[in-house]
């Protein structure tokens, strides 16, 4: 990483870094924008964050200034001239330092906002800022890797010999049966893709015997992700498990609103309208969390319909233990089976690991995870599969 950054540089880490917030919070965003004023000035914009509405387009314009010292009234004065010259419906501030009082007491009932680092760290995390202060992220190491099995392809067939054999036998007075035959069996490797990641968590501290406080600490752990769906995974007693499998069908946006829902516990779609996110389409994405099974609606006062958590948000990626953490792993051999390369890209793994923590992935591998690939013929001649864990030979869900 490049040290003694000018002050340019860091600007343009801080400036990059807030052109990804406002495309998350649904913007078109323009990075080092130029624009002609109504008095034929041209006016440079470090971030042009612009949103259709139903009658005019909105327009925020937005300054970033990564320094040590405060912000002092000239700026604000400066900013409000360029939103009325351009026309914007409002000018945002940000510092990774304070804003003078003469600074705040001339913003007060304009249209310009202050960020101060608080307020940003609130917003893109205390990693963000200080990654930003250190330059543009850096490259991420990648290596791959294979957990080592522990079952025979034997073991394998008699565990999926039970397995027919009670989908035979059927349920509840013999309710369901699956009558199947084993075609073939044949151990694979599945792509996980394991991320360390550095994020800022809240934890309560004790200050005295019946006093505590919430603190910021910054944490770096390893978690998984499946390599081909998306699928956030731990393992556990009985496995690989998937304890959020709707996520992976959630955009950045959604996610977004998801974990802002866990602060209580009932909102309607006007209480999460002031996101920088219109009520309708916050709306949709209430709609869509509904069907993916993460909320519950019901009907509150006055026939408003309003939203539930059902699941809570892994804000603690500590609770998820990873892959590395927990089985044996050894270097790629492709001699003794099939290695499935992965479907989603490694960026794309980024990205939405940086969206569920805020935070940064220092290092992202893959590793190989064992399994044994049963084909099954029905009765109707149609063909499916089972894939059981050659670590614990239980059956994976997908």
């Amino acid at each position: 990483m490049t040290k003694n950054l000018s002050t340019y540089e860091k600007g343009l880490a801080l400036e990059l870094r807030l052109a990804e917030l406002f495309k998350k919070m649904g913007y078109h965003v323009t990075h080092d924008a130029k624009k002609v004023g109504l008095s034929g000035a041209e006016h440079q914009i470090d971030v042009l964050a612009e949103y259709n509405c139903p009658l005019h387009i909105s327009k925020i314009i937005v300054e970033a200034k990564s320094y040590d010292k405060p912000i002092d009234k000239d700026r604000i004065m400066k900013l409000m001239q360029i939103v009325t010259d351009l026309g914007a419906d409002r000018g945002i501030i940000v510092t990774t330092s304070y804003f003078t009082p003469e600074a705040v007491k001339t913003a007060t009932g304009h249209n310009v906002e202050l960020w101060d680092r608080e307020q940003l760290a609130r917003l893109l995390g205390e990693i963000e800022i200080s990654a930003s202060e250190q330059g543009l992220m850096k490259e991420v190491t990648f290596i791959e890797r294979a957990v080592r099995f522990n079952l025979s392809i034997q073991d394998a067939q008699r565990i999926e010999k039970s397995i027919l054999e009670q989908r035979a036998k059927g349920g509840f007075l013999g309710a369901g049966k699956i009558n199947e035959t084993l075609e073939s069996i044949s151990l694979q490797y599945l792509p996980y893709y394991e991320a360390e990641i550095q994020t800022s968590i809240s934890e309560n501290e004790k200050t005295g015997l019946l006093s505590k406080r919430t603190v910021q600490k910054v944490v770096t752990v390893r978690t998984n992700l499946n390599g081909q769906n998306g699928d956030l995974v731990t393992v556990t007693e009985e496995g690989l498990t998937l304890p959020y499998p709707f996520l992976k069908r959630l955009s950045e946006e959604d996610i977004r609103v998801f974990k802002i829902m866990q602060e209580k516990k009932w909102y309607s779609s006007k209480d999460l309208s002031g996101l920088g996110i219109s009520e309708g389409k916050t709306r949709k994405i209430l709609s869509i969390l509904a069907n993916v099974g993460a909320v519950k609606t019901a009907i509150g006062n006055r026939g408003v319909t309003i939203y539930q958590p059902l699941v809570e948000f892994p804000n603690d990626p500590r609770l998820l233990k990873s892959i590395s953490d927990s089985l044996k792993v050894q270097e790629v051999s492709t001699k003794d089976a099939t290695f499935i390369s992965p479907s989603m890209e490694a960026s794309d793994v980024m990205k939405r690991l940086e969206c569920y923590w805020n935070g940064k992935v220092n290092n992202l591998s893959i590793l190989y995870f064992p399994c044994y690939i049963c084909t099954l013929t029905t009765q109707d001649g149609s063909k499916r599969t089972d894939v059981i864990d050659a670590t614990s030979g239980k059956l994976i869900e997908f």
